[in-house]
């Protein structure tokens, strides 16, 4: 138990944890010599709808340039200038720069090829493309490859949503309860 509180062994599992993270996406990061399969489903993806507006969410820089490159797509990095025309159907962003107050209302389809530890800067992100000024759906993709860090991270943020469910039923139940 106090080794939980160590701040070194924190950093270590939270750098660990990162860089598993990163490895599901861009397995030459370790020496791999084989595109990971959301790469791999993502290339397919663009390769049947071409045309298609998309907006690429990662966490990590490197991965946003491998994929902007790869895809001849708009690269947004946070502190880094915005084209002035959107000549290109696909942005890629980290999904930090993509919280920041851009307006992608012009992309239908918005994919992430991994998942912020805050389920709340994941939201951000996808609300550069769900604006007041959007008429027509977007899409949203969330890429997890099964036996992945991806999958604990979701598993985690059902576990918090199902928790604020039930907080929240107990506090309007409650109020319901002073109310009458």
């Amino acid at each position: 138990v106090e080794l939980l509180r160590d701040p070194i062994w924190i950093g270590t599992k939270l750098a660990q944890m990162t860089r598993l993270q990163q490895v599901a996406v861009l397995p030459e990061l370790i020496g791999g010599t084989e595109e990971s399969a959301k790469l791999e489903w993502l290339r397919d993806w663009r390769e049947d709808n071409p045309e298609e507006p998309t907006l690429i969410f990662t966490n990590y820089r490197r991965v946003a340039e491998i994929v902007a490159a790869q895809h001849s797509a708009h690269l947004i990095i946070g502190g880094a200038p915005l084209p002035r025309e959107w000549t290109k159907p696909t942005v890629v962003a980290t999904i930090a720069a993509g919280s920041e107050a851009l307006d992608l209302a012009h992309l239908r389809t918005a994919i992430f090829l991994d998942t912020h530890w805050s389920h709340l800067k994941m939201e951000q992100a996808l609300n550069r493309v769900h604006r007041l000024s959007s008429k027509e759906p977007v899409q949203t993709i969330y890429l997890t490859a099964q036996g992945t860090i991806d999958e604990l991270i979701l598993d985690a943020f059902q576990q918090k949503w199902d928790r604020y469910q039930l907080l929240r039923k107990y506090v309007e139940s409650a109020h319901a309860g002073q109310s009458s």
